[in-house]
């Protein structure tokens, strides 16, 4: 069972810095010159979060195969998913023409991601 939890955690982080990359090279190849000026600024916050939360959760599950305090360190990491998706997928929603009222997702997306790295905070200072 903790193997399990972890590892799809762990492959989730995978696949997310996989979409990052794609998200990237869309950016940069298919979106160019479409993109108006504030929408390229959500984009490169969504791309930068993705990134980030993407080797974030892959290294978490990693960390979450070895260690005693599994059961947060596991919540902390679904969390993060969680976070990481609202926040990303609303900023990518909201470039579409006419759906830029995604970005009202986007406060919660964060809020989550501060409730991970709480999670993640209260992890370690049970272990010290």
């Amino acid at each position: 069972m903790r193997d399990r939890e972890m590892k799809t955690i762990t492959i989730f982080g995978a696949v997310l810095g996989l979409t990052s990359v794609i998200m990237g090279a869309a950016s940069d190849h298919l979106f160019f010159g479409f993109i108006t000026e504030e929408n390229s600024e959500r984009l490169d916050v969504a791309l930068r979060y993705h990134q980030l939360y993407a080797i974030l959760i892959f290294c978490l599950g990693i960390c979450g195969l070895h260690t005693q305090h599994l059961l947060v360190l596991k919540r902390a990491g679904y969390i993060f998913c969680a976070g990481t998706v609202l926040f990303c997928t609303s900023l990518y929603i909201s470039l579409f023409p006419g759906l830029d009222k995604a970005t009202y997702l986007t406060p919660l997306g964060g809020i989550t991601l501060m409730f991970g790295w709480i999670l993640s905070f209260l992890t370690i200072k049970r272990s010290l």
